[in-house]
This record gives structure tokens, C-alpha cells and sequence, in this order.
């Protein structure tokens, strides 16, 4: 229908607008109108999959796909809801069904491979093995740290983490022997003195409040001395380790790993100091120079931050660094950037971040912080005197009939000053004229909400509610403007239209159009589907004189009324 539609446009404006949350009240107002609109049902769910409310997103797009099972977008929606709510075997079924019908669709294709590598890993325990708190592990304990200075096991690491399958044939090599030992706690008393660390891994782009660090933050448990018994084990440990050098300068990495420690204690100063020596070691290497940057993030130093993101930036072009990196760089910065209240500068960094590499939480936080920068320019905007003189504009436009006109400054008048609700009401007006009866109800909601003793306003409510044959709303709101002027000529004047107009539908031919949208009023169905009312329409229906009987009770009485106003029960 053209009020569906009229609601269609708001929410897809509403949702490029990022309000995700208006934009599924207006598709929502939608459905009441074509309830088995599959589009409708899709845009829904892409609302609530940007708000990450991935249950009611997968349910959207269940329906979406029931409705239209040969249109691609659904299986789109239901594949991505699948993916992130961790049903990664039912994801990639749905993007193969997708496929079935559109064979080679990009969004389909991609989504199919992010879910099937996620789905391998889920399945695949060795997939995770050599990657986050373990691969730190291996790198700072003695018996494994000197294998990250071989190339050869470096590449070997990167075949397994690739393809998990090859473990077997990986297993012939000793280093993986002992680093597998290392992970499941067997052969590592050898060395003594040594150093396990466990610690989960960081995601560098997180929310402003999180101080993100590059890398992982340790936790060193220190072991016990212990003396080999035998010659055997000593010449084990001989074999297996090198032999221990107090003197051995640490390597970049390691003392990355130190200051990755310190840092997660919030000793930000220390922990600089050695990234300091990694840098001086490894200058070429720009995670040093971020973490550094977040030690400074971190103690509120936020301009000496966005100086370490640039140094970062600059290294990274000139060695050119692996693009996660020089996004985190950009991400930071444009967190810092935001502390220091520059938020426009802020969000323009993080979009040249997300656009080096994509992030998932990096983006919403984008998205949040476009929500701030909206509602400080909307506050910096407010002007009620220049809001008035729109307003009067407008009531001139709308006395000579130029009703486009008209709307266009009452537009500036809300924006003005969105605390006034004659504005609203004016509006509402303009859009009555105009037969754009959605957006009037919008606006004289708004009216009523910021001024609930707004007679002028509840008549003009009726008004809306009237045009759109919703009569039993019309009469309360009418009701509403009665109790604030009980000698209103207008306000009796539209009761009494109302009233004529009930009358006249229920003897006459049936609205299927008024009586469906009836039947989608929250306030309708749930009278409907009260146990009491059920058997009272039941009983009338078998014998009508048992009405005169109800109707003696004031909340059945209030009821019937309102589904005769609706034009749910026929009284011709």
C-alpha cells in the first residue's frame, strides 16, 4: 500500500542516516501494512544486524527467505546473522543456497569463505595452536624463544597455521616436538629457571575508553630450580636447549614482550622503555612504535600519541609496513584526536583506518562516534530566534497555499529549536495538506509528547487519525483535547464528524483496507486476544441480545466501543 511504502522511504532514510533504531520502528510501521512484504523484512534485518542484535536479525531474515525463497538478499541476511552469531555450519549452507540461485554473486562468495575458514577452525582444534597466548608462549619461553630467529620454522609455523591438516608430517620435525611439548605442559624442566606466560590476545582497534595495545600482555610465572638426577637428562637438556648466557642481549621481540607485560599492569613508563630498546634494535618494525604510542594514549598524553601515530605512519610508507599496522597507527591517532575533542578530525582517521583494513569493532565505534558528532552539530545549530522567524515564514507559505514551501521552513524551524512543539504541530499541518498522513502522525506524536496540555495539538492528532480511517484513535485523541477545553467548537464539532462517520462505515459496505490495518493496531489485537473478550464476542456473535448485558460492565463496554470505532465489529 502507499502508507507501506511512505514508511519504507523513511526507514531506508533512516537508515542511511545510521539510525538504526528509527529506521526499524518505520519498517516495522511498514509490515503492519503489508505484513508478508519480503523487502521489508530484509531491510529489518539489516537494521538489527547494525545495531549487532544478531538473534532478531537471523529471525527478519528467516522470514525473508520464507517469503521469497528464490530472491538472493535474504540468504545474504540470514547467512551473515549465522556467521556472527557463531552458527558457522548453518552460514555456510545458506550462502550455498544463495549461490544455487545466483551463481558467482560477490557478497554471497565472500560470505561463504569467511564462514567456511571460521568453520575449519572451529572444527580443526590444531587451527589455533601456534597463534595468540601460545604462540607468545613459545616465544619467550627458553627452551623455544631461538627457534623464532630460524626462517626455515618460521615458515614452517605458517604452513601449519594455514593448513592445520599437515600437523602430521610437521610432527617428524623436533622443534614442533618441543614446542608442543611446551604447550601441553610435558619435557619442559630442563631449562632451568624458565620463564611459561600465558595471556590473552589484543585487538588494537577497540573502543576510545579501551587503550588498546598492540600485541599480546604477559603474565611471567617464575619455575622452581630443580637439578637434573641423572647424566642423561643433563645431556638431554644439552641437546635440546642453549646453554644459558646471563650476558645475551635480549631481542627486539623480547623486549617487546617485556613491555607488553608491563604494560598490562599499567606500567606505562616502563613499558616504554622497552619498546624504546626494541625500537633501537629493530627501527624498522612500526608495532614498536605504536605500542609506544599507546603507553602515552594511556596516561592521557594524547598529544604525544598522535605524534608517535604519525612517526608510525611515516616508517611504515617508507618500509612499507604491513597495512593492519599503519591502520592501527591511524585508529589511535584518531582516538586521540577525539580526547582532545576534535571529534570531525577524530572519525575522518578512523574511516582512512577501516578503509587500509577492515575492523568490526572499529567500525561500530565509528558508528557511534558519527552519533556524537550528529547530536553536538544538531545542539550547535539550535537558534529559537531564527527558529520563529522560519516559523513565520512558513505560516505566510501556508496561508497562499505553498504548502512545499511551507514545509521547507518549518523544516529550519524544527532543526532550530527541536524543543518546541508548536513547530511540530505546524508541521504536521503542512504534511496533512500535503496527504503524507504518516509523517503528520510522526510529528504531532512529537507535539503531544513535548507538550501534553497542547490542545491545538490533540485535535490536530484526531485529525491525522480521521484521514487515515482510524477512527477509534481519533475519537481518543479528540477525547484528549476535550478534557483540556470542554467548550472547544472545533474539538465537538470533530467528535461528532467521527461518530457519523463510525456509524456510517458500520452500515455500510466493508473497508477491507480500514479492517486490516485495524486488525495490525497493537491496542486492537491485544483486546482480541484477551480470554474475557474472546468469550464476550463469542457469546454476542451466538446471541446478540447478551450485548446489552456487557455493555453495563465499563471495561467491556470501552472495548466493544473501541473495535466498532475500528470497524472490527459491525453494528448494520
Amino acid at each position: 500500500s502507499a502508507q507501506a511504502l511512505e514508511w519504507k522511504e523513511r526507514g531506508n532514510a533512516a537508515f542511511q542516516q545510521k539510525n538504526y533504531q528509527e529506521a526499524i520502528e518505520c519498517f516495522t510501521k511498514a509490515l503492519e501494512f503489508t505484513p508478508n512484504d519480503h523487502v521489508f523484512y530484509s531491510n529489518r534485518s539489516a537494521c538489527y544486524a547494525s545495531l549487532e542484535q544478531y538473534d532478531k536479525a537471523l529471525e527478519d531474515a528467516v522470514k525473508c527467505v520464507q517469503l521469497k525463497p528464490d530472491w538472493v538478499r535474504g540468504y545474504t541476511r540470514k547467512g551473515l546473522a549465522e556467521f556472527y552469531l557463531g552458527k558457522y555450519k548453518e552460514s555456510v549452507e545458506t550462502y550455498k543456497k544463495g549461490l544455487e540461485i545466483e551463481p558467482g554473486n560477490a557478497q554471497l562468495t565472500e560470505g561463504l569463505q569467511r564462514a567456511e575458514q571460521e568453520l575449519n577452525k572451529s572444527s580443526n582444534p590444531m587451527a589455533n595452536l601456534f597463534t595468540g597466548e601460545n604462540l607468545a608462549k613459545l616465544m619467550t619461553h627458553p627452551k623455544t624463544r631461538g627457534y623464532f630467529q630460524q626462517q626455515d620454522f618460521i615458515q614452517l609455523l605458517t604452513l601449519v597455521q594455514n593448513n592445520p591438516n599437515m600437523m602430521q608430517m610437521l610432527l617428524q620435525d623436533p622443534r614442533v616436538m618441543d614446542c608442543l611439548g611446551v604447550l601441553i605442559g610435558f619435557d619442559t624442566s630442563a631449562q632451568p629457571g624458565g620463564h611459561e606466560d600465558s595471556h590473552p590476545h589484543d585487538h588494537s582497534h577497540d573502543h576510545p575508553h579501551d587503550h588498546s595495545h598492540d600485541h599480546s600482555h604477559d603474565h611471567h610465572h617464575h619455575e622452581e630450580h630443580k637439578e637434573a638426577p641423572k647424566k642423561t637428562e643433563e645431556k638431554k637438556a644439552e641437546k635440546n636447549e642453549a646453554p644459558k648466557d646471563p650476558n645475551r642481549k635480549l631481542t627486539a621481540e623480547e623486549e617487546k614482550e617485556l613491555g607488553n607485560t608491563l604494560f598490562k599492569n599499567k606500567k606505562y613508563e616502563e613499558a616504554l622503555e622497552h619498546y624504546i630498546k626494541a625500537l633501537e634494535i629493530n627501527p624498522d618494525e612500526i608495532t614498536y612504535i605504536n605500542n609506544k604510542a599507546a603507553c602515552y594514549f594511556s596516561m592521557g598524553q594524547f598529544d604525544k600519541a598522535i605524534e608517535l601515530c604519525d612517526e608510525a605512519l611515516a616508517k611504515g610508507r617508507e618500509v612499507g609496513a604491513d597495512l593492519s599496522k599503519t591502520a592501527r597507527a591511524l585508529s589511535r591517532k584518531g582516538l586521540a584526536l577525539v580526547q582532545l575533542g576534535n571529534l570531525e578530525e577524530g572519525i575522518e582517521q578512523i574511516k582512512k583506518s577501516l578503509m587500509e583494513f577492515h575492523d568490526d569493532k572499529l567500525k561500530f565505534t565509528l558508528r557511534d562516534l558519527e552519533k556524537q558528532k550528529k547530536k553536538k552539530d544538531e545542539l550547535a545549530y539550535i537558534n529559537p530566534e531564527i527558529a520563529e522567524t522560519h516559523n513565520n515564514q512558513a505560516n505566510e507559505l501556508f496561508k497562499n497555499g505553498n504548502f512545499p514551501g511551507a514545509l521547507v521552513e518549518y523544516d529550519e524551524a524544527v532543526k532550530r529549536n527541536p524543543t518546541f512543539a508548536k513547530y511540530y504541530s505546524n508541521r504536521a499541518a503542512c504534511y496533512i495538506k500535503l496527504m503524507e498522513f504518516p509523517r503528520a502522525l510522526t510529528d504531532i506524536n512529537k507535539a503531544v509528547e513535548l507538550d501534553p496540555k497542547f490542545t491545538r495539538a490533540w485535535i490536530r492528532k484526531g485529525n491525522v487519525h480521521y484521514n487515515m480511517k482510524e477512527y477509534h484513535k481519533a475519537l481518543e485523541a479528540y477525547e484528549e483535547a476535550e478534557k483540556l477545553e470542554p467548550n472547544n467548537d472545533e474539538c465537538k464539532e470533530a467528535l461528532q464528524k467521527t461518530m457519523a462517520a463510525i456509524q456510517s462505515e458500520s452500515s455500510g459496505v466493508p473497508d477491507e483496507e480500514r479492517i486490516r490495518h485495524a486488525m495490525a493496531d497493537p491496542e486492537i489485537q491485544n483486546i482480541l486476544k484477551d480470554p474475557q473478550m474472546s468469550q464476550v464476542l463469542k457469546d454476542i456473535s451466538e446471541n446478540p441480545m447478551s450485548a446489552g448485558k456487557y455493555m453495563t460492565d465499563p471495561k467491556i463496554r470501552n472495548a466493544i466501543n473501541k473495535l466498532i470505532a475500528a470497524g472490527v465489529i459491525r453494528t448494520g
